[in-house]
């Protein structure tokens, strides 16, 4: 990931800084990026998993003399805490007062989303490293100051589907997922490829942050004939279903999204995890 940040990062700052501040590389400042993802909350392992990958490239640009003729790359962050307005607030922040030339974005997909205007109103990059969100950078802008260097949920449920069909053999999936802008990005494209392959969803089955208990919406998949589970979630709420799957008795192949990777997930279900 750090080596994939580094060439996007590369790309991105050299282009936009020549074009922005080009009277500024005389007294050679140091040029800033920012951060802005979640360091804190069920999410918070994700954030320092960006903020490591982003050091680690910065150390190197900066070991190799840095940009533009020798100015030095700086990183500031902000702690969005996976809230949509606080990302605005601090997209808004690092760019207008600590004048960031570049933003990259952390794990939630309605934060990314959120920030969408901001970028295009201000003219900065947004690098998603995380983020999911098909329409975060296709939102037919022009120009489009969105990019990202994760892959869009279009090609992440396409692999699930394919896993689902091909790899599992089940036909009948049943999906649950957050009631966010992530999870609507996830139904629309499980409800594509799931349909191509020939296995259509026996429900989708939705859920909202802090759930305590997704028994009710397992239950409704169960008696609809599902075979699987496809999730899509964060460590909290995922959690939460791996529980409640084995609390109604429920043993059938779950298939998660990569978003309870982002969190301790191990952690909050112990041996469950497996």
């Amino acid at each position: 990931m750090a080596r994939r940040v580094l060439l996007s990062f590369l790309l991105v700052l050299t282009v936009v800084v020549a074009t922005v501040v080009p009277g500024l590389t005389q007294a050679k400042p140091p040029v800033v990026v920012a951060l802005v993802a979640a360091m804190s909350g069920g999410s918070a392992l994700s954030g320092e998993a960006i903020k490591r990958g982003l050091t680690v490239a910065l150390d190197e640009i900066n070991a190799r003399g840095g940009v533009l003729g020798g100015r030095k790359v700086e990183l500031v962050i902000r702690d969005e805490e996976g809230n949509p307005s606080k990302g605005v607030t601090a997209a808004r922040d690092v760019i207008e007062r600590e004048k960031a030339v570049a933003v990259f974005g952390g794990l939630h997909s309605p934060v990314g989303l959120a920030m969408l205007p901001v970028f295009h109103e201000l003219k900065v990059p947004y690098v998603g490293t995380w983020a999911a969100a098909t329409n975060i950078t296709r939102n037919d802008r022009k120009p489009n100051f969105m990019f990202r260097v994760s892959a869009n949920d279009d090609i992440v449920d396409h692999f699930l589907a394919k896993h689902v069909v091909e790899k599992l053999g089940t036909k009948k999936p049943g999906v649950i997922l957050e009631n966010t802008p992530w999870g609507a990005s996830n139904q629309e494209g499980l409800t594509k490829w799931l349909g191509k392959l020939g296995a259509p969803a026996v429900g989708f089955e939705k859920f909202n942050w802090n759930d305590p208990d997704m028994s009710p919406q397992l239950l409704r998949l169960k008696n609809g004939g599902a075979d699987a589970i496809v999730m899509v979630a964060n460590a909290p709420e995922g959690a939460q279903v791996v529980k409640s799957r084995a609390k109604i008795g429920w043993d059938v192949p779950t298939i998660s999204h990569w978003g309870i990777s982002g969190g301790r997930f191990p952690e909050l279900t112990g041996d469950l995890a497996d």
